[in-house]
Order: C-alpha cells, then sequence, then structure tokens
C-alpha cells in the first residue's frame, strides 16, 4: 500500500515562475535543447495529480496515447520511458543524444516524441522523452 496525496499543477504566475526556476536550476547540466519542446493544450489550467509513495518513490498516474501508465516522479532527469514501453507505443524517434550520469559516465539515448501525454486534466502535446 502507498501514502496517498496530490499535487495540484496551475498557471498561478508567482508559483508556476517559482516552479519554472526550481526546473531549470536542477537541469542546468544537461545542455540539450531538445526539452524545450511540447506544450500545453490550454494556456490556462488547473488540476489535482493523484500520488502515491511506494518504497520512497513518487507515483503518478499519466495517461499515454489515451492509455493508463504509472511514471516516477524525478525531477533531476528529462522525462524518459522504458524501452518496453517504447516498443509498444513506438513513437517517432526526433534524435540521438549523448548523456552523461554523475561519475561521467556516457551513453547514447533515442530521443522520441510523444505526441498526447495527460497528467491529470491537463493534455501535454509534443513531448519529448528519453528511451532507457
Amino acid at each position: 500500500m502507498g501514502i496517498f496525496f496530490t499535487l495540484k499543477l496551475t498557471n498561478d504566475p508567482q508559483i508556476m515562475k517559482k516552479f519554472i526556476l526550481f526546473l531549470v536550476l536542477t537541469h542546468l547540466g544537461y545542455g540539450q535543447t531538445h526539452f524545450n519542446q511540447g506544450k500545453t493544450a490550454s494556456a490556462f489550467y488547473s488540476t489535482d495529480i493523484p500520488m502515491k509513495f511506494i518504497t520512497q518513490k513518487i507515483i503518478i498516474p499519466v495517461k499515454i496515447e489515451g492509455k493508463m501508465y504509472r511514471f516516477i516522479v524525478d525531477t533531476v532527469v528529462p522525462n524518459s520511458i522504458s524501452q518496453k514501453l517504447y516498443n509498444e507505443l513506438n513513437p517517432e524517434i526526433i534524435d540521438e543524444i549523448v548523456m552523461r550520469d554523475a561519475n561521467n559516465f556516457k551513453k547514447k539515448q533515442k530521443l522520441a516524441l510523444i505526441i498526447k501525454l495527460e497528467i491529470g486534466t491537463v493534455l501535454f502535446e509534443n513531448s519529448p522523452v528519453l528511451v532507457n
């Protein structure tokens, strides 16, 4: 069993500025512009996101192309999907990039494009994801 909480997405300018600053500061090391793609379908949005804590990980439901999946929330890395999910969804590959970990280990990864990704009631369009 997990602990349930709700995470609220909002378009409140003050909250979003702080959140975006946090994301920018945690992602400065990437140097990749590929992740600046995608957008929300609506300019104004607010939603509740149910989440669970399972073995010290935050799990949220995410709908991709109409099917529900469970994802781990990780603010340190870009959005990513497993090879198994990639094979199931068969999204378009838009690039291959080299990623480095904290130990400077390099790994070439596919960058795919998810056309429709929903978190709560917010629809994200053309979201780039790494394939692990």
